[in-house]
């Protein structure tokens, strides 16, 4: 069995959906701050036929600057509105439009403002029409733990809940140091990091890595799981 925790971002790159894929159980991570810098729980990156990068955006109402993920609500503005109306002008001819603006739309509709439910909603809503499965927990609800841990303890005593013999994570924290391999060896686990190797796949005219996955669906809507997979692969430690 394998797990992972993440922070539900918002229409994530292909990497992050083949992160799911790849593991049993996935945790939404939204029992952390929110923080101050910019990230991609609220904004992503999409390109027109040309390659010209735009960003799309949730506006976030924080009740402080230490507020946690799930403690935030998206203010429904025009920076909202702006972006869903973006996303649906700059696909408006691509292959797949009509099967994808209709999820796009679905998307937006959804009734509740709390950033983290919106997110994990729209992970949740892609990840079955492309047929990616997997257990789904969310950190707050399912693993809120009263003791006092650092990152990789909570990590580690999540993926003992859910008696995992792997923790799965993104290259990111392991390369700054952030944990290490030796932190999740408890009960013979293996640690093993996503070295993603981003598949390139037909646009119309230029191609982008990198992009949110809304890209991938309205250009290769057919076919979006596959190219998501060619990217996969993992480097697994496990004790000597």
């Amino acid at each position: 069995m394998k797990t992972a925790v993440n922070q539900p971002t918002f229409f994530s790159w292909l990497g992050y959906f083949e992160l799911i894929n790849y593991v049993d159980n996935f945790v939404f991570l939204d029992n952390v701050p929110f923080g101050n810098k910019p990230k991609r729980i609220n904004r992503n990156i999409i390109a027109n036929e040309e390659g010209e990068k735009f960003n799309i955006t949730l506006s976030i109402k924080k009740p402080n600057q230490l507020s946690y993920i799930k403690d935030c609500n998206i203010i429904v503005d025009k920076n909202t509105e702006k972006s869903k109306n973006l996303i649906l002008d700059i696909y408006k001819n691509s292959k797949f439009y009509n099967e994808v603006s209709s999820i796009v739309l679905d998307i937006y509709s959804f009734k509740s403002e709390n950033l983290a439910e919106f997110n994990i909603n729209l992970i949740k809503k892609i990840c079955n029409i492309i047929d990616i499965n997997c257990q789904f927990y969310q950190s707050s609800k399912d693993f809120d733990f009263k003791d006092k841990l650092t990152n990789s303890e909570y990590y580690n005593k999540i993926a003992d809940n859910l008696k995992s013999t792997s923790y799965c994570t993104f290259s990111t924290g392991y390369k700054s140091g952030l944990y290490k391999p030796e932190d999740f060896f408890s009960n013979n686990k293996k640690f093993i990091v996503q070295d993603y190797k981003h598949p390139a796949y037909k646009r119309s005219k230029i191609f982008i890595p990198y992009l949110s996955i809304i890209d991938l669906l309205f250009n290769n809507f057919e076919n979006s799981k596959q190219i998501i997979l060619e990217g996969s692969n993992w480097i697994k430690y496990e004790r000597n």
